[in-house]
């Protein structure tokens, strides 16, 4: 669970930094891979320190569990693995969703690399599951 939700936050946190990826031109002669929400663009400051906030309360419920003995070592693995990869997605989503003149050439080799890392994913969350549990 402390996981799903240090990806999250990291994936809302990333979003927030980066900013719009477009170029600098009238949205009226943009052409988008993906058209970015409007709900999400008019709250970027608020999703950016709701991410924060979730981090850090995550983070310190973490090392707490950690130095009472309840959160084995590989499980900080695999939460450091889906934090990395909830910043692979709000990056993604910037990528995708930039306004640009003619193709979107960045969006498309996002579009195609994200299967390939999320499987990436899955099989390093398994090693260290059963890594983990052999020792």
């Amino acid at each position: 669970m402390w996981g799903i939700a240090v990806g999250t936050a990291t994936a809302g946190i990333v979003w927030a930094v980066v900013g719009d990826l477009s170029e600098d031109i009238e949205t009226r002669y943009a052409d988008y891979l993906w058209r970015p929400s409007p709900i999400l663009a008019g709250h970027r400051r608020l999703i950016g320190f709701i991410g924060a906030g979730v981090a850090t309360a995550a983070i310190v419920a973490l090392r707490r569990a950690g130095q009472q003995g309840r959160l084995p070592w590989w499980r900080g693995l695999q939460i450091g693995a889906l934090a990395g990869f909830g910043a692979w997605l709000g990056l993604s989503y910037r990528a995708l969703t930039a306004g640009v003149i003619g193709a979107n050439i960045g969006g498309g080799l996002v579009w195609f690399a994200t299967p390939v890392i999320a499987v990436a994913l899955i099989i390093t969350l398994a090693t260290f599951e059963v890594v983990g549990r052999r020792r």
